[in-house]
């Protein structure tokens, strides 16, 4: 009798019905200020990243080979990079006046506006 039940009772678990898988995650949605493989914000506030790169306001899309439109404030970045808008003087190291428009070249270089001086050998 004692086998009778310890059977049926052992029948009576591997029949029931298995746990419900728990549902899976859901999908986020479409965050605009995250681009599509989560790098940076789209459009980031006028801070350096950890590595100390560019103060950039991006926009959402982006030049012909991928990299991204920047619009930098004017101030110069924690590395000592270019001023964006720059005043018409020259940096403490000579270096060149330049209002660059937020667009890039067909080889993700900058287009530049530049004031109608050049450096002493004639370079941008």
């Amino acid at each position: 009798m004692k086998s009778y039940l310890a059977l049926a009772a052992l029948a009576a678990v591997s029949m029931a019905a298995p746990a419900p898988a728990p549902a899976p995650a859901p999908i986020p949605a479409p965050n605009p200020q995250v681009d599509s493989v989560g790098e940076w914000y789209v459009k980031r506030e006028p801070q350096v990243d950890s590595v100390g790169e560019w103060y950039v306001k991006r926009n959402p899309q982006v030049d012909s080979v991928g990299k991204w439109y920047v619009k930098r404030e004017p101030q110069v970045d924690s590395v000592g990079e270019w001023y964006v808008k720059r005043n018409p003087q020259v940096d403490s190291v000579g270096k060149w006046y330049v209002k660059r428009e937020p667009q890039v070249d067909s080889v993700g270089e900058w287009y530049v506006k530049r004031e109608p001086q050049v450096d002493s050998v004639g370079k941008w």
